[in-house]
């Protein structure tokens, strides 16, 4: 690793920024009570810095986290990797058994809040990060619920007036792209102006014999 990395990591980061032992191969976890899964993360270089558990993480003193914003909350786990053309990229991952349209805007949120505070965090290491490399990763065992007539609240899919309406089956989920929300409209927290489009993975789990969703991917 860079000298200007491992200086940061020892020096300007506090203990609260607990990473794992550096690895080629990392196992990610989720132990939720609702759904445990387990993935297997390849990354192939020993040039990374691997966040598990991000979302325990304390919370940056600055932010506004009370539950109006949507601030509060963060993805499960995030991977730094520099690659052969020794370029960084990001990976980010979020652990779930099913997925639906209310799930999927959940996870923008978790998405936004963890964008801002992750490409901070990145400026304090000293690693140079473009929007273009990175890759945001939702595992799943189901998306039924992204049917359109298998929607509880039909709310979820309104534009803003004079906006225009994303399909997020058709044009996020099934075309591997995620729009982060910047700024998001009170009269409908279920519509936001877009300003940030990132690449997006779908992970589908199966279900192994100890009852975890479970696979194995390569970055």
């Amino acid at each position: 690793m860079e000298d200007r990395i491992n200086y940061a990591l020892k020096n300007f980061l506090n203990d609260n920024f607990r990473y794992a032992s550096n690895s080629l191969t990392y196992t990610l976890f989720e132990t939720d009570k609702l759904g445990k899964s387990r993935l297997i993360v390849q990354v192939g270089t020993a040039e990374n810095i691997c966040v598990t558990n991000y979302d325990n993480f304390p919370k940056w003193g600055i932010v506004n986290t009370s539950k109006k914003i949507h601030m509060s909350k963060c993805v499960d786990h995030f991977i730094f990797k520099r690659n052969l053309l020794g370029i960084w990229e990001l990976h980010i991952f979020e652990m779930k058994t099913s997925v639906g349209f209310r799930t999927w805007n959940e996870i923008k949120y978790k998405l936004r809040s963890s964008y801002l505070s992750i490409k901070a965090i990145a400026v304090y290491l000293g690693i140079q990060l473009s929007d273009e490399n990175i890759t945001v990763y939702t595992t799943y065992e189901n998306d039924k619920k992204m049917r359109v007539e298998n929607m509880t609240d039909p709310k979820v899919i309104l534009p803003r007036v004079g906006g225009k309406a994303i399909n997020a089956k058709k044009d996020e989920w099934d075309a591997g792209l995620i729009n982060v929300p910047v700024i998001v409209l009170e009269s409908n927290p279920y519509d936001f102006y877009t300003a940030i489009k990132l690449n997006h993975r779908k992970i589908l789990m199966h279900r192994a014999d100890d009852n975890f969703l479970e696979n194995t991917i390569s970055l």
